[in-house]
């Protein structure tokens, strides 16, 4: 009568697991396999809550700028080689995408490259012209896999040409 032992260890907190905040409990004789004078004192939680993140992607080195139309974001680290580029040729393009997040970004996500008259997403007022464009994670395509760690990046880069 009144043995205890210390249990310690990892769990993983499941990449679709919806932001927010969640109490750890902890159940023993979780199969129920033994018979106890007692069986409902074996689900505890811990006192306070936990608050798991998810992802957050965005271009590495982004900053929100405004102009007077609107705020947008910026970055110095999406690179063309050019200033100058005929419509109807190729554009190269590469930029790092950085999850900013605490939760694991899981592949399969894609992303697109536009041109635009302005820096505004998505304004109806100056239609995007979408490139069409085969742009792949170099981390991806050199391992074979999707970046794992909360913090890993991909490499982007590919050659986009007007649509």
């Amino acid at each position: 009568m009144g043995d205890s032992y210390t249990a310690s260890g990892s769990v993983t907190i499941a990449a679709d697991t919806a932001p927010g905040a969640y109490h750890v409990l902890v159940q023993t004789d979780a199969g129920s396999t033994l018979t106890e004078s007692d069986e409902t004192n074996n689900v505890v939680g811990a006192p306070t809550s936990l608050n798991v993140g998810g992802p957050d992607l965005t271009i590495q080195g982004s900053v929100q700028l405004n102009d007077g139309g609107g705020n947008y974001r910026s970055s110095f680290q999406i690179f063309t080689p050019f200033s100058f580029v005929g419509s109807g040729s190729t554009l190269d393009v590469s930029y790092q995408v950085l999850n900013a997040g605490l939760g694991v970004a899981s592949q399969p996500w894609s992303n697109q490259v536009w041109l635009s008259r302005d820096n505004h997403p998505r304004q109806r007022r100056h239609p995007h012209r979408h490139l069409r464009a085969d742009l792949q994670s170099a981390r991806q395509h050199e391992h074979g896999r999707p970046p794992r760690r909360a913090r890993d990046s991909g490499q982007h880069s590919g050659r986009a040409t007007t649509a």
